[in-house]
C-alpha cells in the first residue's frame, strides 16, 4: 500500500474499523482516481458495481479492501489509533 497517499489509507483504515459509515466511503470510492489507478482492476469494477445501499454490501466492500491493501499497516494503524 506504499503508492496509496495518506489519507486514501487513512479513509481506508476508518471503514475497516467501523469509524465511518459505507455511504461515507461510497462517496469516496467515486471521487478517487488513486483507488482506480491501485486495485486489481477487476476487483475496482467490483467494487464500484456494487449497491452501497445494501447491508451486505458492507462484507463485499471489506473483502475487497482486505485483497488490495496491506492489512499489516491497517494493523500497525490501529495499534498507534
Amino acid at each position: 500500500m506504499d503508492k496509496l497517499n495518506h489519507e486514501t489509507k487513512e479513509k481506508i483504515f476508518r471503514f475497516i474499523h467501523g469509524s465511518i459509515s459505507l455511504k461515507e466511503l461510497e462517496s469516496f470510492i467515486y471521487e478517487s482516481k488513486e483507488l482506480e489507478a491501485f486495485f486489481n482492476k477487476d476487483d475496482y469494477l467490483e467494487l464500484i458495481s456494487l449497491d452501497f445501499n445494501k447491508r451486505s454490501s458492507n462484507y463485499d466492500v471489506l473483502k475487497i479492501l482486505q485483497k488490495n491493501i496491506d492489512m499489516g499497516e491497517y494493523e500497525v494503524w490501529k495499534i498507534v489509533n
